[in-house]
Formats: structure tokens, C-alpha cells, sequence
């Protein structure tokens, strides 16, 4: 039987309302979030592109560091002001605010980020000296003081060996008592737990809670990266560095509806076992 095309409200519904398939926890959300980067893109792209697409973002992060200079305080603050209008909270990476701590210039850097219309900010040290831990602390607190979400980071993007997973652990905790709201796992560590020593990163995260750590998967974990820590963790987990046209697909990569994945969903529901990640490496390119 079609649709009575005298009742237009079924056009209000999702598409196929009649289907079942894994869904989404709804947004404000603990866990789950997606992280999306924002590389420059353009100002009326990300408007339309949020009409379509914001209910799967939860944060976005701005990673394109020439734009210091590049691109106009007033384009910054228009573009918060979409991401506003969508229910999307923003925060300029990490990337940044080294740059303010190594220049000296910290205090002008929290004021600017308020005044673009950031939300948060990140304090980072992945590719400078680590801070002491009191000194740390009060940029965190300082940031919260004002209003401002605080996401940390732990691990470095060139290392020999990767951070102890005992300081990890003292590190991430001692962050969520400051104040911060998540800390990152850096991709370049998490890169070489992937291969290297799996069983390291269930040491650090299992501690601190799943929920309280975002995994930065960045466009070298991308997918085989992704791929591991959705069946290693679940669905559910926090990923950060998300281009914005990965974003559809890793949604659903998370309810098991996309190919990288080898379409988990129809395998459950014909009572069959997932394909093995082994298996589905072709798949991923």
C-alpha cells in the first residue's frame, strides 16, 4: 500500500520510519562524540552542511594554524555563530595555544579565544616541554574560570617511546580534577598502541573511564585505526580530528551500516558472525 499522499505528515519522518536500524544516543551527549575539524572550510558550505549533517558533530575543533594570520578575526566570529546557531560548541586546537605559552602570551591568547566566540580551548604540550603538573593545573582552572570548556591532551607527536601508561593514567585523572571536561589521546601514540602493543591502551583507558577520554583519530588513523577501536571499544567511544567528509561514514561505521565496516548490522540481523577486521582490510582501501 503507498503512502496516502492526501497526509503529507509522513514527509516530517525519517525517509524510511517503517525500517529498523542502530541508532544514535541524542545530543548533549557523555560519550559518543564526534569531533569534527574544521579546515578552513568555507563559511556558507558550513551552514548548509549542518543542516544536514550537525545532529552527528558535537564539537568542532579548528586545526588549520596559518589562519592565525590568514584568515580575519570577523570570519572567525561569523563562523561561530553558525556553529552557535546549530547547537555546536568550537575550540581552536591545540596547536595554538603552544604557540601563546612558548611566545609568552597566554593571557592574551584566553582573552581572544572568548572574544572570537570559541566555546573551549585546549592545553596542549604534544610538541613542547611538559608543564608541570601545578602549572597545568592553573591553565586549566584559569579557562573553566572564564566560561571556557577545557580539553587536554596527553602523549606527543614525535617521541622515542611512548608516555608510561602509569603517568597517562596520574596525568588524565589529575586533568578531569583540574576541570578539564575530556582529555585526548594523541594519535601518533594511539597509532603505535594499534600496532604495536594493544593491550597498553586498555591500561590507560580503563582506569580513567572510556567516557572521559576522547581517541584522536586524525587522517593517519584513518580507517584502520578507526576501524580497531570501534570493535576494541565500541560504538560509543570519543573521537576527535574527524574531516567533514568522514563524518556520514563514520556514523555508520558506528551503527554497523557501512562497508568499511562489512555492514555488521545485516550480519546481526541474519544471525551471522562480523567479518574479521583481518578480512576487511580490502574494503578500506
Amino acid at each position: 500500500m503507498t503512502t496516502d499522499k492526501k497526509d503529507d505528515a509522513w514527509l516530517d519522518k525519517p525517509s524510511f520510519d517503517f525500517l529498523t536500524i542502530p541508532t544514535s544516543k541524542p545530543k548533549p551527549r557523555k560519550d559518543r562524540w564526534t569531533i569534527m575539524s574544521d579546515r578552513s572550510m568555507p563559511t556558507k558550505f558550513v551552514d548548509d552542511y549542518l543542516t544536514y549533517n550537525g545532529n552527528l558533530i558535537d564539537e568542532v575543533k579548528f586545526v588549520d594554524f596559518t589562519g592565525i594570520h590568514r584568515i580575519s578575526a570577523r570570519t572567525i566570529v561569523e563562523k561561530n555563530k553558525i556553529y552557535k546557531k546549530h547547537g555546536i560548541p568550537t575550540f581552536p586546537g591545540g596547536v595554538a595555544f603552544e604557540i601563546a605559552y612558548l611566545q609568552g602570551k597566554i593571557d592574551e591568547f584566553y582573552d581572544r579565544v572568548i572574544d572570537l566566540g570559541f566555546t573551549g580551548m585546549e592545553v596542549s604540550t604534544d610538541s613542547m616541554p611538559e608543564l608541570l603538573r601545578d602549572e597545568r593545573s592553573a591553565l586549566i582552572k584559569k579557562g573553566t574560570d572564564m566560561g571556557l570548556q577545557v580539553f587536554t591532551e596527553v602523549g606527543k607527536k614525535f617521541f622515542d617511546e611512548p608516555f608510561p601508561p602509569e603517568e597517562a593514567v596520574d596525568c588524565i585523572k589529575a586533568d578531569l580534577d583540574a576541570g578539564a571536561v575530556k582529555v585526548v589521546l594523541e594519535n601518533t601514540e594511539l597509532c603505535h598502541y594499534h600496532q604495536h602493543d594493544q593491550e597498553t591502551l586498555r591500561k590507560i583507558i580503563e582506569p580513567v573511564g572510556l567516557e572521559n577520554v576522547i581517541l584522536e583519530i586524525g587522517r593517519n588513523g584513518w580507517p584502520h585505526l578507526t576501524m580497531w577501536l570501534i570493535r576494541e571499544y565500541g560504538p560509543d567511544i570519543n573521537v576527535e580530528n574527524i574531516e567533514h567528509e568522514k563524518i556520514v561514514t563514520l556514523e555508520g561505521m558506528r551503527r554497523g551500516l557501512q562497508r568499511i565496516m562489512g555492514y555488521e548490522y545485516l550480519s546481526t540481523i541474519q544471525n551471522k558472525p562480523p567479518q574479521s577486521l583481518e578480512d576487511l582490510k580490502d574494503q578500506a582501501g
